[in-house]
């Protein structure tokens, strides 16, 4: 053998051995990977069964297949499906709120996995006389749109669940996601501290599902804010023009959809939320509220597109623009006139001047020393609250008090709402107080100048009585009942 037949030879060896060597090095990588989803896949499956999502069987199910042979793909397979448990739990709880949810059981998850994702255009579902698929979409270089080949009837054209399908296919195309929350510092200096901004899904449910959101962000502000609401939404417009039954399977018969997605932003804020409103207390939500269900939003959104075929399909979320402002939610800002005028002005001690939420007991204070001099309570005020809450009225636990808890009368104390379970969870204070201290306490509101209405009707029947009157979460001490009365 020559030298260059040997050095071919030695060359071809170092090749084989290379390639020997990049095949262990690409199975011990597969190992590693296979390894690592494994893991991640039991870590999910724990979480789930944990929480209360999966069944124990599902679990099992889970934790055998770390014990086998399974191929990377499938494996992959597994992880994506309960990942997508996942995402479809966290989804109804985001709509629904903390609900009750059925546990996801094996034969569900099964059943799931074995479904085939369908695809738009290679629908095996056909037409009676051709292989025509029931719609496509066609892209046209700038948008998408669908072409159905088929209907249900003259009053329903196409199938709301192939109409949703089609849907969501169009909104992958724009690539719609729900934004995420944010939160800003404005650089510039103004009344606001900061801004705030909360995405959620939203299926059009006002008063349950919008309600929540908007407490939920009242709750969790601790200053008064200005709010601005924005949706997004999807509209559709389907032409059937020329589309003839006779003619069903041809290709070129067809009711062509488009679809438009708007986006939230300052176009799709409803009339009334243009520039941002007020929010200092819980009616001003409920204000909200039922300002947007009597302007019913659809029709609204639809106004510029009456005399087209465009229609409103459906909301997709609900965008909300929080403005902090320097001002404690409750705090008083300034009562109305009707309070510093003609009789009430001489029944009511007002205690408008404080920045503090103590109105509640300054009032109690008064009323169990009555002195001379309305400001000269002070003493009686920290006795009788150390005396309640144990703790001494100092500067710190001034700054950290945030008032008393309180059920208003008109809202929750409905025969509804009494017979509501969740109703013995409600924290009342006032009834503890007039337990603690023997004294019946009535609270009346007077937020319209003719209109003095009840607000808490005291059940107790001790010998002494409170009266106070409420603007927001304001109280304010009632000397004589007949003059408010009569004012």
């Amino acid at each position: 053998m020559s030298n260059t037949e040997k050095l071919i030879k030695k060359l071809n060896e170092n090749k084989e051995l290379k390639k020997l060597k990049e095949q262990q090095t690409n199975k011990n990588d597969t190992v590693v990977r296979v390894q690592q989803i494994k893991k991640a896949l039991i870590t999910l499956a724990t979480d789930l069964l944990v929480n209360k999502k999966i069944k124990a069987s599902l679990f099992k199910n889970m934790l055998s297949l770390t014990f086998t042979n399974i191929k990377e793909n499938e494996l992959n397979d597994y992880y994506n499906k309960l990942k997508g448990v996942q995402k479809d739990v966290k989804k109804a709880t985001e709509l629904q709120g903390p609900t009750k949810i059925k546990k996801v059981t094996l034969k569900d998850f099964k059943k799931e996995t074995n479904n085939k994702k369908e695809v738009l255009n290679n629908n095996k579902e056909v037409l009676n006389n051709n292989n025509l698929v029931p719609y496509e979409g066609v892209y046209n270089g700038v948008e998408v749109y669908y072409k159905f080949y088929k209907f249900v009837n003259k009053y329903d054209l196409i199938n709301e669940n192939d109409l949703k399908t089609v849907s969501e296919d169009y909104l992958n195309f724009k690539n719609y996601k729900i934004g995420s929350n944010k939160d800003y510092l404005p650089i510039e200096k103004t009344e606001h501290t900061r801004k705030k901004t909360f995405v959620h899904p939203f299926n059009g449910n006002f008063t349950k599902l919008l309600g929540n959101y908007l407490l939920n962000i009242y709750k969790n502000q601790k200053f008064t804010f200005k709010l601005t609401i924005e949706f997004s939404f999807l509209r559709i417009k389907v032409d059937d023009e020329g589309f003839k039954t006779k003619d069903i399977g041809d290709k070129n018969n067809y009711i062509k959809v488009d679809f438009d997605l708007r986006l939230a932003s300052t176009n799709t804020r409803p009339e009334g939320f243009k520039n941002p409103v007020v929010v200092d207390n819980k009616k001003d939500i409920d204000k909200i509220i039922n300002k947007l269900i009597d302007l019913n939003l659809v029709e609204y959104f639809m106004q510029e597109s009456i005399s087209s075929k465009w229609k409103f399909y459906r909301f997709l979320d609900v965008k909300f623009h929080v403005y902090e402002m320097n001002t404690p939610i409750g705090k008083l800002n300034e009562l109305p006139i009707h309070f510093k005028t003609g009789s009430n002005n001489k029944g009511l001690i007002k205690y408008e001047n404080y920045n503090d939420y103590l109105c509640f007991w300054r009032c109690l204070a008064y009323h169990r020393t009555k002195p001379d001099e309305e400001r000269n309570i002070k003493i009686e005020m920290k006795k009788i609250f150390k005396d309640y809450y144990g703790i001494k009225l100092d500067d710190k636990t001034e700054k950290s008090y945030k008032g008393i808890e309180y059920v208003a009368y008109d809202k929750e104390y409905t025969d509804e709402a009494l017979d509501n379970e969740e109703y013995d969870k409600k924290n009342d204070e006032i009834d503890l107080i007039e337990k603690h201290f023997n004294v019946n306490i009535n609270v009346y509101t007077h937020d319209e100048p003719e209109l003095l209405q009840i607000d808490r009707r005291s059940i107790t029947n001790y010998d002494d009585t409170l009266n106070l009157m409420r603007y927001n979460n304001h109280f304010m001490y009632i000397k004589n009942l007949q003059q408010i009365r009569h004012c």
